[in-house]
């Protein structure tokens, strides 16, 4: 068992005290199923005893693990289950599960405890890169929030070295927010590695628009995709060049399969800012700028970099 808490070592122990730091993101690196979910376990039995709400947010396999080790306990109305495999299939939807789990403990004058599981074995590479991506915009959303403490474990056994590392990187102990905007930035200007030749390729204008969608729609179909989400894609990919005709002047489409997904991607001259753009669920009364919160919903994996020399949104869609 290797747990790892770089803002003072996790034992297992149940806290006495509310925790004053602010938000504590800690990891837990574990070598064996049973010991992992012990120790989720003690640190969700810490929260409860210290009167705290908890949310477990794990893949559905570690969700019933932490249910057999917590016993009568998993009933507590107090203790509250998500299944991150499916609200986190697109690591770009999690940082909201938080977002609505925080704004309502503490409106109930409650400080929150969290165990979230981004990053399990059997996630594609592109995905555990936007998987270590949420964790850095974890400090951003909540390094100047209120108080709370957030456990991810990692499985040291089979993930590989490299997804560890990146974790030890995002769970430090540093409390300045300017670090993690400044990391955050860094990530939201890394490029994505080229894709391959596409299946099609076509310039984003207002003209083309209707075009393009039922060219969209029929690569889906035609790969294999439910009418259901080929709609869904046809949809993020229009919210997508929309934004490119109405805000970059256009830009342009390009598609093809990979493995068992379809990729869309936009690539024009503009440029986000906001590192959290899309991972942050909107006010109701917000009338513009939910386009790309619309298109982490609808996808499988959602990839968006940003530079001086322009945004590329890459999504993916599962076909099989």
């Amino acid at each position: 068992m290797l747990p790892i808490a770089p803002r003072g070592p996790y034992s297992g122990t149940v806290p006495s005290v509310t925790d004053p730091r602010g938000f504590v993101h800690e990891a837990l690196f574990y070598d064996d199923d049973e010991g992992g979910a012990a120790a989720i376990a003690g640190f969700a039995l810490g929260g409860l005893e210290a009167g705290e709400p908890v949310l477990l947010a794990l893949p559905g396999a570690r969700l019933d693990l932490v249910r057999d080790a917590l016993g009568a306990t998993a009933g507590s109305p107090d203790l509250h289950w998500t299944d991150l495999a499916e609200a986190g299939r697109n690591p770009g939807r999690i940082i909201a599960v938080w977002q609505t789990f925080v704004a309502e403990a503490t409106a109930a004058g409650r400080q929150p405890r969290g165990v979230g599981e981004p990053a399990w074995p059997g996630r594609s590479p592109h995905e555990l890169a936007e998987c270590h991506r949420h964790e850095t915009l974890l400090n951003v959303a909540f390094g100047e929030g209120p108080s709370w403490r957030l456990l991810c474990p990692y499985d040291a056994r089979r993930l590989d070295p490299s997804v560890l590392a990146m974790a030890r990187t995002t769970h430090a102990e540093i409390d300045d927010p300017a670090h993690w905007h400044a990391a955050a930035h860094r990530q939201l200007e890394d490029a994505l590695p080229p894709g391959p030749r596409p299946r099609f390729e076509a310039e984003l204008t207002a003209q083309a628009l209707a075009g393009l969608r039922s060219i969209v729609r029929h690569h889906a179909l035609d790969s294999g995709v439910s009418p259901a989400r080929a709609e869904d894609l046809v949809l993020a990919v229009n919210e997508l060049a929309t934004n490119s005709v109405s805000y970059a002047g256009g830009g342009r489409l390009r598609l093809w399969q990979e493995a068992t997904s379809l990729v869309c991607e936009v690539e024009d001259r503009g440029r986000l800012h906001d590192p959290l753009v899309g991972r942050l669920r909107p006010p109701l009364d917000q009338r513009d700028g939910r386009g790309l919160w619309l298109v982490h919903q609808l996808c499988d994996l959602v990839q968006l970099r940003s530079s001086p020399a322009g945004t590329v949104a890459r999504i993916w869609l599962h076909t099989s």
